[in-house]
């Protein structure tokens, strides 16, 4: 498997060279000015999958590739396809190793609306860019999207302060997200939990085909702070550095999948979208346990 992640990333990379439980009402103050360079564009990777999807584990692989060239600039989920008859994420037709339910509701509807998993997986793309009908992109271009859109001036910033409770398993975030630049559409903020380091069965065509034990499934896409699409940020013009604070909490115990310990395994991610084109401004991630 290492050997594979190695050929993958030397091919990838020379390619590369070739071509909540409740809200609290939102804050706002404006200035007029502001100074990019002291900012960082981030890009939201997501990655839909399957358990019994062969060729699923190259998608993650490529995202492991991307994160070894721009480090913290990457932002990825891992949303699973939503369990019907015959699908990647069947937990009844592939036998006993497949039992495991990795999909969420949430995941569900972005996999239905993006009309990901229908056309077969891997699949996803970067910062949503062509909006619904068009972000469904093989995992091959996924590098040189995320490069270009890491070279775009930055749009907006945000910041999370996250606060776990070992007690009661609640996080609570406070979430400051800042225009960088005037907007004059509306935009969106979306919180969800992520989970690394989740070791179950997967299906995998190479070298030969075969079911995998030991296989470690990261970024998972677990459950959302905010609803499945989010938080209005903002409606209509708002000027340079225009800035928006939101709290968001969520009970641990209420998300099955997260078991007591496994907390320090999660990411809350938090990404700003256009709220009709969906496509991301801007993306971030923290230790939930933080």
């Amino acid at each position: 498997m290492k050997n594979l992640k190695f050929i993958f990333a030397v091919i990838l990379i020379a390619t590369i060279i070739s071509g909540c439980d409740y809200v609290y009402p939102t804050k706002q103050t404006t200035t007029n000015t502001v100074d990019t360079a002291t900012y960082i564009r981030k890009v939201l990777i997501e990655d839909y999958t399957g358990h019994y999807c062969g060729n699923c584990p190259l998608a993650a692989i490529a995202i492991d590739t991307i994160i070894s060239l721009y480090g913290s600039k990457i932002v990825p989920i891992a949303v699973h396809a939503p369990i019907t008859p015959g699908s990647w994420a069947d937990t009844v037709s592939y036998g006993p190793h497949y039992r495991t339910n990795f999909t969420t509701p949430t995941g569900d509807i972005w996999d239905a609306t993006f009309a990901m998993s229908a056309g077969g997986n891997p699949c996803g793309g970067v910062d949503r860019i062509g909006g619904p009908n068009n972000f469904r992109t093989p995992y091959s271009t996924w590098a040189l999207s995320a490069a270009t859109e890491l070279a775009l001036p930055v749009a907006a910033d945000i910041k999370i302060a996250n606060h776990y409770n070992t007690t009661t398993r609640v996080i609570t975030d406070t979430i400051i997200c800042k225009y960088l630049q005037a907007v004059d559409s509306a935009y969106s903020l979306s919180v969800v939990v992520t989970e690394d380091s989740v070791i179950d069965y997967q299906h995998f065509y190479l070298p030969s085909a075969h079911d995998d034990p030991n296989y470690v499934f990261n970024h998972i896409l677990r459950a959302p702070m905010n609803g499945t699409w989010g938080d209005t940020l903002s409606t209509g013009h708002q000027p340079a550095m225009a800035t928006f604070t939101k709290i968001y909490s969520l009970d641990l115990n209420t998300v099955y999948q997260i078991k007591a310990g496994k907390e320090k395994h999660c990411h809350v991610v938090a990404f700003i979208f256009n709220t009709i084109t969906k496509e991301v401004i801007q993306a971030e991630e923290v230790w939930a346990t933080n």
